[in-house]
């Protein structure tokens, strides 16, 4: 099984996790390789919570933590702000086949998203268990973190294709979004945003024509899904701004696959496109760039391994 960086567990992570679950280690890191792309185990932790820390990399680069509780155990995806954010967006694009591979929702009662050494600890731990057991309304942090639990145990359920995770479910699409892309036509681009309402909903904003693409999300600040039409070919393209919170990249990490699943199912998507800067790679002359591939390697099956572009220099990438 791969995650959409193509991503998995190590074979030596495999074999060793269960010795892991059967002692009385409090925690264990993980972490990934990059040159073999896939997760190992980095260390095991015997004392408290707190020493978790000290394996951390001074807070500065982001890991997977299995941590035991009471009675269970948590997966945490440990997302220092200052770790790059290619490496940030690898872990979380990752993790939701990790927490599979591990055990799922079988072993780990729930998932953490911490953010700075602080958090680790036996205090950082009581407050996520509050907020957990907090009634409604949920806040934002919340209802990110509950949207990605969601899609961890939805992902469970998935069939294998091409050598490919996919997803058996429809996204959670509104009514206007969806009537937007069957009426999507020629030199016409839809942007869409997912709604922090603990649905996951994915509401169309903006339809604009496609010369205006980048004119239009050029000082935008959060992350959007656009949909264009050229000469009948689909691209569809991921903006995530470089000011765009942990937060709101969770949130859309955790419905990517099934917006390009859903999207699919209604049309031919002919490439695919992450970037930074709006501005720079979805101008119109850009978009028609995507479209000249040969169409032996385009995507037949499956969902695309959308990765992003090295900042400097930023390279768009294809399916």
């Amino acid at each position: 099984m791969s995650s959409q960086s193509g991503i998995s567990v190590s074979e030596d992570l495999a074999s060793k996790f269960p010795e892991f679950v059967k002692s009385d280690d409090v925690a264990a890191v993980l972490i990934i390789d990059h040159d073999k792309e896939h997760v190992d185990l980095q260390s095991r932790i015997s004392g408290e919570i707190d020493d978790i820390r000290d394996h951390l990399n001074e807070g500065k680069e982001a890991r997977y933590i299995a941590l035991r509780l009471p009675d269970t155990f948590a997966f945490v995806l440990f997302m220092p702000d200052q770790a790059p954010l290619s490496l940030k967006m690898k872990y979380a694009s990752s993790h939701a086949t990790i927490f599979r591979e591990l055990g799922g929702s079988s072993l780990f009662s729930t998932t953490i998203f911490w953010t700075t050494l602080e958090e680790v600890s036996l205090e950082g731990l009581e407050s996520h268990k509050a907020h957990e057991d907090a009634p409604a309304p949920l806040t934002e942090e919340e209802i990110s973190l509950a949207s990605v639990k969601e899609n961890e145990i939805q992902g469970t359920r998935g069939t294998s294709v091409a050598g490919q995770s996919t997803l058996s479910i429809d996204a959670n699409v509104s009514e206007k979004a969806a009537k937007s892309l069957d009426e999507l036509k020629d030199g016409k681009a839809l942007v869409f945003s997912v709604l922090s309402d603990g649905n996951e909903t994915i509401e169309l904003v903006n339809e604009t024509d496609l010369a205006d693409v980048a004119s239009t999300l050029k000082d935008h600040d959060e992350p959007v899904y656009i949909v264009a039409d050229i000469s009948g070919k689909c691209i569809f393209a991921f903006v995530c701004p470089r000011t765009a919170s942990i937060k709101q990249r969770m949130l859309y990490a955790s419905t990517r696959i099934s917006f390009l699943s859903y999207l699919k199912q209604k049309r031919t998507v002919d490439a695919t496109v992450e970037t930074f800067e709006p501005e720079k790679d979805l101008t119109e002359s850009k978009l028609k760039e995507e479209l000249n591939f040969d169409k032996s390697e385009e995507l037949s099956a499956g969902i695309s391994k959308l990765k992003f572009k090295k900042p400097k220099p930023l390279r768009r990438s294809r399916n």
